[in-house]
């Protein structure tokens, strides 16, 4: 089943809150000495109608509870005369008595059930058709005299039986019958020498126009009281209900009043930028949909301003990654440069030391065919001569070209030699 409607919720609570107040207020109201013919009515009445029950079922209610009295003075009588059909003369009426106590009982069953109107219709038809049993019975033993036609004044009583248990209406009924059963005994039944007389000098028509006026008299009267006093208590009840709603709206009125302040003052925390701000609505107060819509709302824009803030986060975290591979770039390329640059003096490097190492070679070379022409001029004493070939020993090997070596002594550090310039004189 789906959830009813709002304004279907807030009607229920409002039914159910005049229904309670009424019954506190008949609680408060009630005399303890009713306490157990309210626990009776409790018992073999139906359950109270519900705040939103039609005036007919609030009668209905009513009536069920005057049932139940009703059928509680029955079962007390029949209570006092069963001893009497046990063990006392009234053993005859055993089975009868028995019988009876047994259809008060069903009949509390089907009151308690709700069968208020099959209960009403048979007690009344039960009371009615004992009472006119009861006086066939009276009128086969004596006969139908001036006396007996007081008897007929004992049919009022199913008058007040029916229009108390069923609704005013049905009372006509009762009269209707009561009527005629008059009728069909003052027609049908033997009469008395006294009785015959009066019909003859004072006719039928005043004989028995007093019994049946007076049926007629009781029915209309009987229906006029009890229709007034059930529009009577209809009054009253919906004065009940006024004032109890008086009291719901001034409640209500100030639950209002009191939401919304509560949401004006969440509205303003949240103009000031305070989002998290909530409203601290229950749910059984009428504002507690527009504080729910409104905290909805702004969690969801405290949840949009965290965005909006993660937003701005990673935007800045962005921009300084951005600037760091920028930065990156700028520094590969620098490497790649330097890497470049390295890499070019490394082959430099290696071309001059190539160059260097033939150099070196060379001067190698020359040195030894220096130290050979030197050896050479030694040995021969002879001019050394050695060719130039363009390096770094070429103005050594130019000072000594055609030059001779002369060896003298040296007394303390032995022989030494000396390079004699040679001149063509």
């Amino acid at each position: 089943m789906g959830t009813p409607p709002p304004d279907k919720r807030k009607q229920d609570t409002a039914f159910q809150l005049i229904d309670a107040n009424i019954r506190n207020r008949q609680k408060r109201q009630a005399n303890p000495w009713l306490r157990p013919i309210q626990w009776w009515y409790k018992l073999t009445s139906p359950p109270p109608p519900s705040p939103k029950a039609s005036d007919r079922e609030r009668e209905l209610y009513r009536r069920a509870q005057l049932t139940s009295t009703v059928l509680l003075l029955l079962l007390l009588i029949a209570l006092a005369v069963f001893p009497l059909t046990v063990f006392g003369p009234m053993q005859n009426l055993f089975s009868i008595m028995l019988g009876s106590l047994l259809l008060t009982f069903l009949a509390l069953f089907l009151n308690r059930q709700g069968k208020t109107m099959l209960v009403g219709t048979t007690l009344a038809s039960i009371f009615t058709a004992g009472l006119y049993v009861g006086l066939l019975l009276l009128f086969s033993q004596s006969g139908l005299t001036a006396n007996s036609l007081n008897s007929f004044d004992l049919l009022i009583e199913t008058e007040l039986f029916t229009v108390s248990l069923l609704p005013p209406g049905c009372v006509f009924l009762t009269m209707g019958g009561n009527c005629l059963f008059i009728l069909a005994n003052l027609l049908l039944q033997p009469r008395s020498p006294e009785l015959a007389y009066s019909l003859a000098n004072d006719g039928f028509y005043l004989i028995t126009l007093r019994p049946l006026l007076q049926q007629l008299v009781v029915a209309v009267v009987t229906y006029l009281w009890v229709s007034s006093a059930t529009r009577a208590i209809k009054r009253a009840t919906q004065a009940e209900a006024i004032v109890s709603l008086e009291h719901i709206i001034a409640t209500q009125k100030l639950q209002l009043e009191q939401g919304v302040e509560q949401l004006l003052h969440t509205l303003i925390q949240a103009a000031n930028g305070d989002l998290s701000a909530r409203t601290p609505l229950l749910q059984d107060q009428l504002l507690w949909q527009v504080a729910s819509s409104l905290n909805t709302l702004l969690g969801r824009l405290q949840h949009l301003e965290r965005i909006e803030q993660d937003r701005e986060r990673l935007q800045s975290e962005n921009e300084q990654l951005r600037n760091a591979l920028h930065e990156t770039t700028r520094l590969e390329k620098d490497l790649a440069e330097a890497r470049q640059l390295a890499q070019d003096y490394f082959l430099l490097s290696q071309q001059h030391a190539a160059q260097g190492d033939d150099e070196l070679q060379n001067l190698k070379g020359e040195i030894a065919l220096l130290v050979k022409a030197i050896n050479t001029a030694k040995t021969k004493k002879q001019p050394i001569w050695s060719g130039q070939h363009g390096n770094a020993l070429d103005p050594l090997i130019g000072s000594l070209q055609g030059n001779y070596l002369y060896p003298f002594a040296v007394p303390t550090h032995g022989q030494q030699i000396t390079i004699v310039k040679h001149t063509d004189d």
